[in-house]
């Protein structure tokens, strides 16, 4: 399974979580949009949709772990002054692993991307408008 983080979640138009309400299996679930949730009587399993930007759709079974289960406190330590970088093209926001663009980032500016993808998509764009700037 894969865990996701609020980034990924943000990053879609709308993401709709069905789970079941308690662990008795009563039936009884609960859909949550955002920060809203509220009781759905007709669901009858556990999924995860997230709608895209660009129309598409996927949805997914929750898969429940408890990776502390025998653990009696958890602690979590952040890193001081850690730089987040956004995505130029799809604004998710990273701390490390970002591309950048290599002719920006010579003429002092930057344009930053979470993987080739991202970049591929953005280049019609980019190169029109933040290299058009640099060559003035």
């Amino acid at each position: 399974g894969v865990q996701l983080g609020e980034d990924f979640l943000q990053s879609g138009l709308l993401s709709v979580i069905d789970v079941e309400a308690d662990e008795c299996n009563s039936g009884r679930f609960v859909r949550i949009v955002g920060d809203d949730s509220w009781d759905a009587p007709g669901v009858s399993k556990e999924s995860f949709r997230y709608y895209a930007h660009n129309g598409n759709m996927a949805e997914l079974p929750l898969l429940h772990f408890q990776p502390f289960e025998d653990a009696t406190s958890l602690g979590i330590s952040l890193k001081e002054n850690v730089t987040f970088t956004q995505c130029s093209w799809c604004c998710r926001v990273f701390p490390t692993g970002m591309l950048e663009c290599e002719i920006c980032l010579e003429a002092g500016s930057a344009s930053y991307y979470c993987d080739e993808r991202c970049q591929s998509a953005a280049w019609k764009i980019h190169k029109v408008t933040a290299h058009a700037h640099q060559s003035t």
